[in-house]
């Protein structure tokens, strides 16, 4: 069995912290770490994969070129195209959206308005941060962006939800699907990020502890 590696979107898993002091001393897994561990090697010790998918993730994937050209827009940047390249080292791996010279940018497609991060000061989710020190970690850059696009639905969605809504509603669900009436400045939403290389590290660290647990595992019960 291959020795575990993180996938970048993955990290903030299995950084948090364990909730006691005493087990936070110990160098010992969070519960959260664990179970991801757990899922981990059952998915690469018996060659399954668990698929998990949402509406929230269909959406993201169907518009993620209208979000990346959305992007451009906004922020000046054309002709950007979306990264195919796959970066791997010896503990991480990942593929990020853009990679622009020094710079990194992933593109989260924001399910709604009400979703869409327009007022926030800071990146809310721990994970996309941890996510962002991964990719520069991978590619060597110094500085990488988080950017939120408010996209129209895709049809096929927008058609779906509507299955399970009241006629009276209809015309107000389509219209928190669809954003073509807001001005493009009003639908991009993005957050800078400095790379940490004591983050790094910590990342480095936390595979290493991981990669015990996964042997201490199999060990026990896979032998």
């Amino acid at each position: 069995m291959k020795d575990f590696k993180i996938r970048c979107s993955a990290i903030g898993e299995i950084m948090t912290q364990p909730k006691t002091i005493k087990a936070r001393e110990a160098g010992e897994l969070s519960v959260t770490a664990m179970s991801y561990m757990q899922k981990w090697i059952k998915e690469n010790f018996f060659d399954r994969k668990k698929i998990v998918e949402t509406k929230q993730m269909r959406k993201g994937i169907d518009v993620e070129d209208l979000s990346i050209e959305l992007y451009g827009e906004v922020v000046n940047r054309k002709d950007l195209q979306k990264n195919e390249d796959h970066f791997e080292n010896d503990w991480c791996t990942g593929t990020p959206d853009l990679v622009i010279k020094d710079l990194i940018v992933d593109i989260k497609s924001s399910w709604d308005l009400f979703t869409f991060p327009l007022f926030d000061s800071g990146i809310k989710t721990k994970g996309y941060w941890w996510q962002l020190q991964g990719y520069m970690w991978l590619t060597g850059a110094k500085k990488a962006e988080l950017a939120y696009c408010l996209t129209d639905t895709p049809d096929d969605i927008v058609e779906q939800e509507l299955r399970y809504v009241d006629d009276e509603n209809k015309d107000m669900v389509m219209q928190n699907m669809l954003f073509g009436d807001i001005e493009s400045k009003h639908k991009v939403r993005v957050f800078a990020i400095e790379r940490d290389d004591e983050a790094i590290e910590q990342i480095k660290e936390q595979v290493e502890k991981c990669r015990k647990y996964q042997k201490n595992l199999v060990n026990l019960f896979l032998k």
